[in-house]
């Protein structure tokens, strides 16, 4: 039996944030990947631009990517806390 299709990643997103009213202040999206571009490239991680993942959470404007890859994860997670908060601080739900 074929494998269904895939649903395009901005689609998606776009559904999601049409489940909110459009109302994008109050979502957060955080993905820590191996996909995510290092400088140099990194050899134990995979950087594939086009990956699904990387483009859901990248459909999303308050996001924060970060790598398995990286040296210590924990700063990707640091990174992670500090975007929360800040939404948190800022958000006012609507109506």
């Amino acid at each position: 039996m074929p494998r269904p299709a895939l649903s395009p990643t901005a689609d998606l997103a776009a559904s999601l944030i049409a489940a909110k009213g459009g109302y994008t202040d109050g979502i957060v999206v955080v993905g820590i990947l191996g996909s995510v571009p290092s400088n140099p490239p990194d050899a134990n991680c995979y950087n594939d631009p086009e990956d699904r993942t990387r483009k859901f959470v990248e459909g999303f404007p308050t996001h924060v990517l970060g790598s398995f890859c990286a040296e210590y994860i924990g700063a990707n997670l640091v990174a992670a806390l500090d975007v929360i908060q800040a939404a948190c601080g800022e958000f006012v739900p609507p109506g």
